[in-house]
């Protein structure tokens, strides 16, 4: 009897136990230091990820945004290339509600997978109607891919340093993948 008990308690503890999950940040940003003042229109701001630094066989599930001022609209977008980028072609697109001073963290309902993918675009757009400071950003200096910009009324994607010089920063992008 005592046997059976053993056998009984045991399969029920292993059963019970948690299948571990392998999650981990996908970020070039240090902490949150400010944000830039923006004209008001609309801004698309991008930090992208080559295939070294994600696991193919994961998901990316989650991803956080800071916001310093919140816009007047705003998305949470996932490409898986620089053309389906500058074409619009989401693997994920996300209307969001951003909090003002605030890491806002938003799930990916369904994850994106990530296999085939040599390249991750991580981006926020927003759209606002006056100078605003809506993205956070670190105090640098910046890091490859961290910086991307589709600055108002441009076709043209550029780094926040050359579209303001001096400037040497990293988008508080952030994704969570496992």
């Amino acid at each position: 009897m005592r046997f059976l008990a053993f056998c009984f308690l045991t399969t029920v503890l292993f059963s019970c136990q948690k299948k571990e999950i392998n999650s981990y940040q996908l970020s070039h940003d240090g902490e949150n230091f400010d944000a830039p003042l923006l004209d008001s229109g609309t801004f698309l701001v991008t930090a992208r990820y080559l295939a070294s630094e994600f696991d193919l066989s994961d998901n990316l599930t989650k991803v956080g945004v800071y916001t310093k001022e919140v816009p007047v609209s705003s998305t949470i977008e996932v490409y898986g290339s620089m053309q389906d980028l500058e074409n619009g072609n989401t693997l994920s697109a996300l209307l969001v509600n951003c909090r003002a001073e605030h890491w806002n963290l938003y799930d990916l309902e369904p994850a994106v997978n990530l296999n085939g993918l040599d390249t991750l675009y991580i981006a926020f757009r927003f759209t606002n109607n006056e100078k605003l400071q809506v993205i956070g950003c670190d105090q640098g200096p910046t890091k490859e891919g961290g910086d991307l910009i589709l600055p108002y009324q441009s076709t043209q994607f550029t780094t926040f340093t050359a579209y303001r010089p001096g400037n040497s920063i990293n988008w508080n992008i952030r994704g969570f993948a496992e």
